[in-house]
């Protein structure tokens, strides 16, 4: 079930796709747009002047200092872009990608709950095959499972557990999907459509929220992930965890035993000392326990995050000509 649910979702949570290459597009469109900006408030002026129209003069003065506004978020885009995903600045000072943060905190997740998966998976597979045995007495007609009364908790408890990790493998998958989606968009749509829109006057409300909303996604969104991942421990811990409850009954060999297998004492003894043990149940706890708390990790945090983000959208619009009363009203109705 979960290889089907992962094999389903890589594709839209596969490696993100470099935006630069479409970022370098727009640059010079973006460019092109400011400057048409500064023409047409120099064009708008020079008639304003030379026909005496003050009312001219008046918004042509007004548009000077929106045209001003639109080239130094141009400039600022252009400049922390170069910072976050030009390969020449991370090589010089270090990388500032925020997604790389982002990405590894899932994929930590992710690979948690694969090893933890695979495991229950085999330390269940020994346990459900112990409980298929059966004794029959022929004389009074009688069959009887000793081992699936013994092992019938373990067994449902590890498949309650594979069940969680299921669902908490799908909700992961679909979180790293948002974060490719915010990737492949925040820079390369939102951003470059609302600085075209934010030029001209009758588009500059939907320009500004567009600007605010690509932020939102592309910058402050993936670095609340790295304060995530300082609440999180070391996905190595729950794999040494994990592969100690799958190896807890390896070298169990079931060849050695057929369809009407007559010695039991070898099974007897891997169903009441090695499945009883301290140490199966030890793990097996833990990691129960860890899953216990993995509600924190996929979806409390990630719903932090989205707040956060939302927030940061709706206060910094307004400052960049959007009016948001309405859509700062929707957005509060979703948190």
């Amino acid at each position: 079930m979960m290889f089907t649910v992962i094999w389903w979702t890589e594709p839209f949570s596969a490696t993100p796709v470099a935006v630069e290459g479409v970022w370098n597009v727009w640059q010079p469109v973006a460019l092109t747009a400011v400057l048409t900006a500064f023409l047409v408030v120099a064009l708008g002026y020079m008639i304003g002047v030379s026909f005496n129209l003050a009312d001219l003069r008046k918004w042509a003065k007004s548009e000077f200092y929106q045209a001003l506004a639109s080239a130094l978020i141009v400039g600022g885009l252009i400049l922390m872009m170069d910072l976050m995903l030009n390969q020449g600045f991370q090589t010089m000072i270090g990388g500032m990608n925020p997604y790389r943060k982002a990405y590894a905190y899932l994929d930590g997740v992710m690979d948690s709950l694969y090893t933890i998966y695979t495991n229950i998976y085999r330390t269940n597979f020994v346990i459900e095959f112990l409980t298929t045995f059966t004794f029959y007495f022929n004389a009074a007609g009688l069959e009887f499972s000793p081992f699936e009364l013994i092992l019938s908790p373990i067994s449902e408890n590890l498949h309650f557990q594979a069940h969680i990790v299921t669902v908490a493998a799908v909700l992961t998958a679909g979180q790293r999907a948002l974060i490719h989606f915010f990737y492949n968009t925040g820079f390369s749509v939102f951003i470059p459509a609302g600085v075209l829109l934010r030029i001209f006057p009758w588009t500059r409300g939907a320009g500004g929220l567009l600007i605010a909303i690509g932020i939102g996604l592309s910058i402050v969104y993936p670095v609340m992930f790295t304060f995530v991942a300082m609440m999180s421990e070391n996905p190595s811990e729950v794999k040494n965890q994990a592969n100690a409850l799958g190896n807890s009954l390896a070298g169990f060999d079931m060849d050695q035993f057929g369809a009407c297998a007559s010695d039991f004492q070898s099974a007897s003894d891997v169903a009441t000392e090695r499945v009883l043990s301290p140490e199966i149940r030890a793990a097996s706890a833990w990691i129960l326990g860890w899953l216990s708390s993995i509600w924190l990790k996929i979806f409390y945090y990630p719903m932090l995050v989205l707040i956060v983000t939302f927030t940061f959208i709706r206060t910094i619009a307004p400052l960049l000509g959007a009016d948001i009363t309405e859509i700062g009203q929707g957005i509060m109705k979703i948190l």
